[in-house]
């Protein structure tokens, strides 16, 4: 079984990886270059993540995937603190999008990319608790690669959210421009006219 590696990491096969984080309360600015991504819910602001893994077009359907997880490398200082993941229905930009836009020019129906049926989807594909020791945190995305590979669905990734209001403290994760061996990465299981791959989008 061959094994692919897409990323921003040494050894890395391809690319593919883009994130960014929407601020409220900086909305028009800018942070995909930033080199971590964070979540937090109070009542004074709100910090959401993007996410997408545009080196999935190295994988061409049809396929059936049998696994499919998404890792996140980081730790909350508070510990035990669940996020969701929902799939986005915009075409954002790790350039220009921001909590007001998902790019130039082009708002978001909900600023933050809220809005169910528009910006996302309104089930969460899964969720992730993010503990005290710093670790990969991770969640299951088999059916929504599957279709990603197989076309029924865009590729514009998850936005991942604290769906509960909690103190002034956020969630913190490593970005794609973050410290080598602790980047996001998408590993999946796949299976191509008859044959079974294990494929890994990763950047280490």
């Amino acid at each position: 079984m061959p094994t692919v590696v897409i990323g921003n990491n040494t050894g890395d096969d391809y690319s593919g990886t883009e994130d960014t984080v929407l601020h409220s309360d900086s909305p028009n600015s800018t942070y995909g270059t930033q080199t971590g991504l964070e979540c937090k819910y109070t009542t004074l602001d709100r910090y959401n993540t993007l996410l997408k893994f545009s080196g999935l077009s190295n994988i061409t359907g049809p396929v059936t995937v049998s696994a499919a997880s998404i890792y996140l490398y980081g730790s909350s200082p508070l510990g035990n603190r669940t996020l969701y993941a929902r799939r986005l229905l915009r075409n954002w930009s790790e350039d220009n999008a921001t909590y007001n836009v998902y790019n130039t020019g082009s708002s978001w129906s909900t600023a933050g990319a809220l809005s169910d049926g528009n910006d996302r989807v309104a089930s969460a594909t899964g969720s992730l608790t993010v503990g005290l020791v710093a670790n990969y945190d991770s969640f299951d995305c088999a059916a929504d690669v599957e279709d990603t590979i197989n076309g029924d669905i865009n590729n514009y990734g998850y936005i991942i959210t604290r769906d509960t209001e909690d103190t002034l403290y956020s969630t913190s994760h490593t970005s794609s421009e973050g410290t080598d061996g602790q980047r996001p990465y998408l590993s999946v299981t796949y299976t191509e006219s008859g044959n079974t791959y294990y494929y890994q989008q990763m950047q280490m």
